[in-house]
C-alpha cells in the first residue's frame, strides 16, 4: 500500500466519523425538539437561525459548533446531563458540573458516597482534578500517620499531596512509576477539558522536583486501567498497596458531576499498621464523611 492509498483511507475514516456523529447529533436535535413540541421555524427563531440550517443540523448535512450547540442546549430547556450529551454527540467535552455536597440538591450523592466511603480501607473521594471532596477514617488514618498536620489544613488536592516533598512523595518506594501514572491521569484531563483550573494544576505540579523526565514515555507503555501499585515505605518497612479508581456519574453515558472514588487495597495479607486504624474514632477532620 502506498502513502497515497493510506491517505485516502485515513480521510475516508474521519469523513466517516464526522458523518456519524452529525447523524448522532440530529437524532438527539429532533427528539428533543419534539419533545418541546417546537417546529424547527420555532426553534431556529429562538436560536437566531434559520428553519433550514435546523433542517440540515437534524439531517446530518451540516454540524454546529460548540456555541450554537449550546444555544439549542438552552432552548430546548435542557438540564446538565441532556446538554452534555447534546455537546458529546457534537463532538465537544462537556460542561463540568461543579458539585457541593452539602447542598440538598446532592444530598442523595452524598448518602451514596457516605455507603461507598464505608470501608475498611484508605478511600477518599476526588473530582477528576484532584480536588478531594471526602475522605473516611482509614484514609484520615494513614495521612495522619505520613504527612505534617500542617499538609492536612485546609482545602486538599490529590496530586499535591503525592507530588509535594512535604507530602507523600518522600515516602513512596516506586515513586517514578507513580509519579508517570499520576501526571498522564491530570494531562489527559487537562486536554480534553483545557479548564484554567486543571492548566494551573498541571503547570505546577510539573514544577515540583523529582518529576521524572521520560514520564511521558513511562506512562504511554502502561496501559490506562483504573489501578496502579503504591508501596509506601512506613517506618522502614514496604507497604504494598493497589490503588484503584471508580468513577461515579449522575448518567452512564455522561458521567456529570464526574467524582472518582480512590481505594487502597493491600496487596497481600498486610492490613496497615495498628496505628493507622482509628478504632477510637479520635480523628477529625472537615472532609470525614461522618
Amino acid at each position: 500500500m502506498d502513502w497515497v492509498e493510506l491517505g485516502r483511507i485515513l480521510k475516508t475514516q474521519a469523513t466517516e466519523t464526522i458523518k456519524q456523529a452529525s447523524l448522532s447529533f440530529g437524532r438527539l436535535l429532533r427528539f428533543w425538539r419534539n419533545v418541546r413540541g417546537k417546529s424547527q421555524e420555532e426553534l431556529s427563531l429562538m436560536v437566531d437561525g434559520s428553519a433550514r440550517h435546523i433542517s440540515f443540523l437534524e439531517t446530518g448535512r451540516s454540524q454546529p459548533g460548540r456555541e450554537m450547540a449550546l444555544k439549542l442546549s438552552t432552548a430546548l430547556a435542557l438540564g446538565a446531563r441532556d446538554s452534555n450529551n447534546l455537546l458529546i454527540a457534537a463532538g465537544y467535552t462537556p460542561q463540568r458540573v461543579s458539585v457541593d455536597l452539602l447542598s440538598d440538591d446532592f444530598r442523595w450523592l452524598r448518602r451514596a458516597l457516605e455507603m461507598t466511603l464505608r470501608t475498611p480501607y484508605p478511600c477518599h473521594v476526588a473530582d477528576p482534578l484532584g480536588n478531594m471532596l471526602m475522605v473516611n477514617r482509614a484514609w484520615l488514618g494513614m495521612a495522619t500517620a505520613l504527612l505534617a498536620a500542617r499538609e492536612l489544613a485546609g482545602p486538599l488536592n490529590f496530586y499535591r499531596l503525592f507530588f509535594s516533598e512535604q507530602g507523600l512523595r518522600p515516602c513512596i518506594e516506586n515513586w517514578d512509576s507513580v509519579a508517570s501514572v499520576l501526571l498522564m491521569y491530570l494531562q489527559q484531563e487537562v486536554l480534553l477539558s483545557n479548564e484554567p483550573q486543571g492548566v494551573g494544576i498541571l503547570h505546577e505540579i510539573l514544577a515540583y522536583p523529582h518529576i521524572p523526565e521520560d514520564w511521558k514515555q513511562r506512562a504511554a507503555m502502561v496501559e490506562p486501567v483504573p489501578c496502579w501499585r503504591l508501596a509506601i515505605n512506613y517506618q522502614g518497612k514496604t507497604l504494598n498497596y493497589l490503588n484503584t479508581v471508580n468513577t461515579l456519574g449522575t448518567n452512564p453515558y455522561v458521567a456529570e458531576p464526574r467524582l472518582l472514588i480512590h481505594t487502597l487495597y493491600p496487596e497481600g495479607e498486610q492490613d496497615g499498621p495498628r496505628e493507622w486504624h482509628d478504632d477510637a474514632g479520635i480523628l477529625s477532620h472537615p472532609l470525614l464523611f461522618e
